[in-house]
């Protein structure tokens, strides 16, 4: 547990990396794969809505245009273009092997009388990012956020290049991930939890902190995609995950404070932010998915290890 604090607050709270599946304490551990580059998706799509408002308004109508059978045709792993053209329809869960190419058959309609949680939508919202900002976005990324904030160690993956400019994956699939340390990743969440701030300047605005990590799906709106198996109403927010109530009117960790938020990625990684506990966890690794009562019980053990201490 790594406890800092300076004058400006920036480094405040506690970061705790659980390197694995066994529990070891490393935070300098080689680079693992994780896919919360969702959270950080987010985070981008913010700062390049403050500078260019009026690009988001038309980006989407010819998106798809210039991105079809070139994009796919010859990639390592993809469909061929013979294929493509019968592949238009998406699954309704995981990767899509047209990712950029509407699917005439919306999952649901209209935009958002539904909740679904999919892969391919995040890789489109990628791909719209890059093309308003004109450039990859991991290059947006470690220049207006992983720089300032001492992110050294880490690697975002090319999804696709698209007009000669090369898109990151924004979900992950085809190994596309964000590779990065426990340390690392632990910088982003203080950032998180300090609002947006860091050594005095606001990186990313303290309001776009707070409408990010509250709860943006109601609890009552119909689940369209529950062979998913991620549920996210009443507890997700925009890509990032809140200790809300579900609809069965439980909370999601009852152990965890309320205000409790995290980036969640395949394999249990998992980047919790605990304002009531002023402290960053994360925690990397590849063993799979471990149900809410896992991450419930882990997070009772750490509240039961704060009392008597200056916690609340």
């Amino acid at each position: 547990m790594d406890r800092k604090r300076d004058s400006d607050g920036h480094d405040g709270g506690n970061m705790l990396g659980l390197a694995d599946g066994d529990g070891h304490l490393d935070l300098e551990q080689e680079r693992t794969e994780v896919t919360e580059g969702e959270s950080v998706l987010c985070s981008l799509c913010f700062l390049l809505f403050h500078e260019s408002p009026k690009r988001f308004r038309a980006i989407s109508g010819g998106l798809h245009e210039k991105a079809r059978l070139p994009l796919f045709a010859g990639r390592k792993g993809g469909p061929s273009s013979s294929r493509i053209s019968q592949q238009l329809v998406a699954p309704r869960d995981g990767p899509s092997n047209t990712p950029f190419v509407p699917n005439p058959q919306p999952l649901f309609t209209p935009p958002g009388s539904q909740y679904a949680y999919w892969d391919s939508a995040m890789n489109t919202f990628a791909l719209a990012l890059t093309k308003i900002a004109g450039e990859p976005i991991e290059q947006l990324f470690k220049r207006r956020v992983a720089d300032p904030i001492g992110m050294k160690n880490w690697d975002w993956g090319d999804y696709a290049t698209v007009d000669g400019v090369v898109v990151n994956g924004g979900s992950g699939n085809g190994d596309k991930h964000i590779f990065i340390i426990a340390r690392e990743l632990a910088r982003f969440g203080l950032l998180f939890l300090s609002r947006g701030r860091w050594n005095g300047r606001q990186l990313v605005p303290e309001s776009w902190v707070a409408e990010a990590t509250r709860v943006q799906v109601p609890a009552t709106l119909p689940w369209a995609q529950p062979e998913s198996e991620i549920d996210g109403r009443g507890v997700y927010g925009c890509n990032w995950w809140r200790n809300g109530v579900k609809p069965d009117g439980t909370r999601k960790l009852p152990a965890a404070p309320d205000g409790t938020f995290w980036a969640s990625g395949h394999n249990n990684n998992k980047c919790f932010v605990i304002p009531e506990w002023d402290m960053v966890i994360v925690r990397l690794g590849l063993d799979g998915k471990a149900k809410d009562e896992v991450w419930n019980g882990f997070l009772a053990k750490v509240a039961e290890s704060l009392k008597g201490t200056d916690q609340p």
